[in-house]
């Protein structure tokens, strides 16, 4: 018997994975999915009917459920079912297209792509052959970035990338910044960090010349030779600033990887890793991803681990027939797949299970039970994979580890964006994102509310006289970033592959606390690490603990010189402050006078960083250049004709109702001005009012309690996007980039 899906469940799977006719029709039903999947896996077995009922069971009960291409395509021609592969990039133009082409390929069935750009010349090199000098490894991730850009994934996603550079490659400091001031919008790009750089870091290694122990060497790939001598200090600071400002880059630990057991081939070296970071992978290699749902792993209030067993000996058969059932979009992928059979069993749900065991997460419990689960899960997948092994045979390529299993890995921990919205639980191993929140329809109207499920039955059994605070679960932005590391580690210590997790700070969070993560991370069981910091889109660097470099930083930042009028601005200005309801939360305008004459005006609403605080912030900036420059002549007049062009826009959110209805951030601005210059103020400015969408009234104060947290999915256009394991996820309508 099938688990009931949720209506958002349903509304993702509608849009994204059941199959349509020609004419784009839907032609199955979620029932009719799992079992096309579960039959097309199955087919490879030889007792394929008893396999087919198997997984489906597994797969409609929700307990597992494979990465999202396998869900879009089995059973269809071509149905490419894999989640992840590494192309090897070459130093010459050739072998740069040719991994181009190959990837167009991979994307367009919905897979993703890692890349090491580190066998690539150092720009200013001098190509032989040719005479010509080099442009780098950043101009040609500018061209995969296009390329990738021109192609929908697979009708899923959009391409995915990761580009990698290693530490010591002449190029690092330009690929630091290669995000600055944007560009490269569908790669992750990751620093490979090698041990040597760290001892150089920390002064363990030594070389001569200025600056004396803290020196590393750089090596330029085409001749390897040594071509300089970098600060290795100054090399770390730049990562972690620009991880302040950007959340990139991410940094893979290559040296780690390459001596664990994500490395499983005797003398083999890892090529690259998937996009969100968590597949270390050979050169043409893959990977098959697939979770259990840990959220139904809770009995009586205590970890089923039986439950964990069983559930693991169903996945880690399903995802080895994977490897036999897929389409390969290249000769050379389907020979290493086979060869090693690498997959990759995973979880989701782990903030569910803990909610439901009222085990805060950030705890030295909830730790120990990550290791103690996450021991059962490996043990239970090497035995599993051991059995086939002898029932099927080992794979070819015998490493140092358990030369009798059927794969040589068996474990990772990847993000589960939509796969845990299609189950109805929380992703990966991450924390709940928010208690509450929005869900948006596709065309941006919102539909319901979602409620964590746990977090729900905690409310209903609470006492009325008992602080609901003390079982709330915490989400992700009210936990230290320790505690988010100490779950990555956790979890590591038992996992063959890579664990993907977002280390989350605060706005408030310095430079010197990203750098602090990233040693923590380095000198734990960790093989990488990608931290986001709540904001760090937006402004220039504000390291409180370093307040020197504060005004360095911000002389040479275009948000601060577009605030410099052309006649220098008065160093204090007679201000009014208006506090403005809007469908998005109360904004807050700043209108500025110059000898009794307009001058400037700012507003600023939501969450810093976000799409709609940029936008309003942009409406601001625009029509405080035209004041400073005289307004046409006239600033008042000026005011008066946007009070008049912005009145009444419309948007798909509206707030209050007559001549208090609020429609858009323009309309809001508007109603702002229109006092300003002498208008009734209007009460939609300082109540709390109702949300009025498609017709229906939503009351106010529930809206309080469920704010839209996340920046704008350019999908459902609703504010749902959250930063998770490396990509951004909407949990409203399940649109995922990497």
């Amino acid at each position: 018997m099938s688990a009931q899906l949720t209506q958002q469940a349903l509304t993702i799977l509608n849009a994204r994975y059941l199959l349509r006719d020609e004419q784009g029709n839907v032609v199955e039903n979620s029932d009719g999915m799992f079992r096309r999947v579960a039959r097309h896996v199955a087919s490879v077995e030889k007792d394929a009917y008893k396999w087919t009922e198997i997984f489906d069971e597994y797969l409609s009960e929700l307990r597992f459920l494979p990465n999202s291409p396998c869900l879009a395509n089995a059973g269809k021609v071509n149905g490419q079912l894999s989640a992840c592969f590494v192309i090897p990039v070459g130093d010459s133009i050739e072998e740069i297209f040719r991994a181009i082409s190959d990837a167009a390929l991979i994307h367009k069935t919905g897979g993703g792509t890692g890349f090491n750009f580190s066998n690539l010349r150092r720009a200013g090199g001098v190509v032989k052959s040719t005479g010509q000098i080099a442009s780098g490894p950043v101009s040609f991730m500018r061209v995969f970035d296009a390329a990738t850009g021109a192609i929908k994934q697979g009708g899923v996603r959009r391409g995915a990338n990761i580009g990698l550079l290693r530490v010591d490659h002449p190029d690092i400091l330009e690929f630091i910044h290669c995000k600055d001031g944007g560009g490269l919008e569908n790669f992750n790009i990751s620093v490979m960090i090698t041990d040597e750089f760290m001892k150089a870091v920390d002064g363990r290694q030594s070389f001569k010349g200025e600056g004396g122990r803290f020196l590393y060497r750089m090596e330029d790939p085409s001749t390897g030779l040594i071509t300089s001598y970098k600060d290795a200090r100054k090399v770390w600071k730049e990562i972690a600033e620009s991880a302040w400002r950007t959340g990139d880059p991410g940094l893979v630990f290559i040296d780690k990887m390459n001596n664990s057991r994500a490395n499983p081939v005797t003398g083999w070296k890892i090529e690259a890793v998937n996009p969100c970071g968590e597949q270390p992978l050979y050169s043409y290699d893959s990977c098959n991803l697939g979770s259990i749902n840990l959220a139904l792993a809770v009995t009586d209030n205590k970890v089923d681990y039986e439950y964990i067993r069983q559930v693991v000996e169903v996945g880690v058969r399903f995802l080895d027939d994977m490897i036999d059932a897929n389409y390969y979009t290249l000769p050379q992928i389907e020979d290493m797949t086979k060869a090693i059979r690498r997959i990759g069993l995973g979880v989701m749900g782990w903030a569910d299970l803990l909610t439901q065991l009222e085990i805060p997460y950030d705890s030295d419990e909830a730790v120990d039970t990550a290791r103690i689960v996450a021991k059962t899960i490996k043990e239970a997948a090497y035995e599993t994979s051991s059995l086939l092994g002898v029932e099927k045979g080992g794979f070819d390529k015998r490493g140092v580890h358990h030369s009798l299993m059927r794969n040589c890995t068996v474990t990772t921990i990847a993000p589960t964006g939509t796969i845990s919205l299609i189950a109805g639980c929380s992703s990966g191993i991450e924390p709940l994102f928010a208690r509450e929140y929005r869900h948006h329809g596709l065309e941006g109207q919102i539909t319901d509310t979602i409620v964590n499920r746990y977090y729900l039955q905690h409310k209903e059994n609470s006492h009325p006289h008992e602080p609901l605070c003390n079982k709330c679960p915490k989400t992700a932005r009210e936990i230290d970033w320790r505690w988010h590391i100490a779950h990555q580690d956790a979890f590591q210590c038992y996992t063959d592959n890579a664990v993907s997790k977002t280390i989350n700070l605060p706005r408030t969070a310095t430079v010197k606390d990203i750098a602090s993560a990233y040693l923590k991370a380095y000198e734990g069981q960790c093989l990488g690490i990608t931290v986001f910091r709540d904001g760090c889109r937006d402004g220039p660097l504000e390291d409180v603990e370093e307040k020197e470099e504060i005004t360095e930083v911000s002389e040479s930042t275009p948000v601060q010189e577009e605030k410099v009028a052309r006649t220098r601005r008065p160093k204090a200005l007679d201000s009014l402050t208006y506090k403005q309801a809007t469908p998005f939360g109360n904004m807050y305008v700043t209108i500025s006078e110059h000898d009794g004459v307009p001058y400037e005006l700012f507003a600023t609403i939501g969450k810093a960083g976000s799409d709609v605080q940029s936008l309003t912030e942009a409406l601001g900036r625009a029509v405080s250049t035209f004041l400073r420059e005289g307004g046409l002549g006239d600033q008042r007049a000026f005011l008066a004709r946007l009070e008049e062009q912005w009145q009444g826009i419309g948007g798909s959110l509206s707030k209050g109702f007559g001549v208090d209805r609020v429609t858009s951030i323009p309309d809001a601005l508007s109603k702002v001005i229109g006092e300003y210059l002498g208008g009734e103020r209007s009460s939609a400015a300082s109540r709390d009012d109702d949300v009025v969408v498609g017709g229906m009234v939503v009351d106010g104060s529930h809206q309080k309690r469920t704010p839209s947290l996340g920046t704008l999915c350019p999908e459902c256009m609703g504010f749902s996007l959250e930063r998770d394991s490396g990509c951004d996820v909407c949990y409203s309508c399940g649109y995922s980039r990497c």
